[in-house]
């Protein structure tokens, strides 16, 4: 399953690959989490892009069980 992340500014951003789809998590350093629906993962790397100017993409690691405590790991 596809699982990547990007930052942009204080938010990380995460493509999670799901059996429903791919969702698009936003995880701000400080504020309201969020998450969108996405048929396909260009679909939310597009919407990242058009939301949070995030460009530049790399694979979480295959060992992380929780995105959250990553993202917060990798926002510091």
């Amino acid at each position: 399953m596809l699982r990547q992340y990007a930052r942009a500014g204080g938010t990380v951003l995460i493509i999670e690959q799901t059996p429903e789809g791919f969702f698009l998590h936003s995880l701000p350093k400080d504020g309201l989490e969020g998450d969108s629906w996405h048929q396909s993962a260009k679909d939310a790397r597009d919407q990242a892009e058009r939301q949070f100017c995030a460009t530049e993409w790399a694979d979480v690691p295959s060992d992380v069980t929780n995105f959250r405590a990553y993202a917060r790991e990798i926002s510091n």
